[in-house]
């Protein structure tokens, strides 16, 4: 089966951003939802699709999800690597948009038009440094490999507002893991290769619509993201 790959990537640089995200942050967000660090470019993407160029070429496609900015080296007349918008996959873009939460973006990376059944989400500062398969992410019957964190569990209780929206979000997403199987997640992921099925993020999205309706409306992330 085909396999694509989804990034997300800022220009935190970029003066029009810059100016949109100081005129929707406010003390209500949390310092670590609105640090600078958050957004810094360091072309990173460009060695990181290197990586893939070399390691892992059996990508069928490349979607960058932006919010409209191009990373001025890519060569956009490859027919294999697409830019997709914010506006084009947010379930409300008129309410919504602009965002600076990535928890908001990633909620809706399954809604990338053409995007096949099975893809891997990468942040762009993962890189693959050696010779990676299709087996590597996905199992003969096409299930997603995910890579545990074998030091960090998960926290299951309440979100509390001291901690970071990060961690909270965490909390939440166990909140309803919870609530909709009787199981607790025992372990984190690692910033990893994210392999992930569109048709599972469809039915999270009929299960969970309004949980992740609220995700998509916070401009940053925010205590009650998951």
């Amino acid at each position: 089966f085909d396999i694509d790959l989804v990034y997300t990537w800022v220009d935190g640089s970029e003066h029009d951003w810059t100016q949109q995200r100081r005129q929707h942050s406010s003390q209500d967000y949390h310092a670590d939802a609105i640090d600078e660090a958050r957004f810094l470019n360091r072309d990173e993407l460009k060695y990181s699709l290197r990586s893939v160029s070399y390691y892992a070429s059996f990508f069928r496609h490349v979607f960058i999800v932006t919010n409209g900015q191009i990373p001025r080296w890519l060569n956009t007349n490859s027919d294999r690597v697409s830019i997709v918008t914010h506006n084009e996959i947010f379930r409300e873009p008129n309410g919504s948009l602009p965002t600076f939460n990535s928890h908001s973006i990633e909620s809706n990376l399954h809604k990338i038009p053409g995007l096949c059944e099975h893809f891997v989400y990468l942040n762009d500062d993962m890189l693959f440094c050696d010779f990676i398969s299709k087996r590597d992410l996905f199992g003969s019957q096409g299930n997603p490999h995910i890579f545990l964190n074998k030091e960090h569990n998960f926290d299951f209780f309440a979100p509390d507002l001291s901690i970071t929206p990060f961690q909270n979000a965490g909390r939440n997403t166990t909140q309803l893991i919870f609530k909709e199987f009787g199981k607790v997640p025992s372990r984190k992921v690692k910033h990893a290769p994210y392999a992930n099925l569109k048709s599972v993020l469809d039915e999270i999205e009929t299960r969970h619509y309004a949980s992740l309706l609220e995700t998509e409306r916070s401009k940053f992330r925010s205590h009650s993201d998951v």
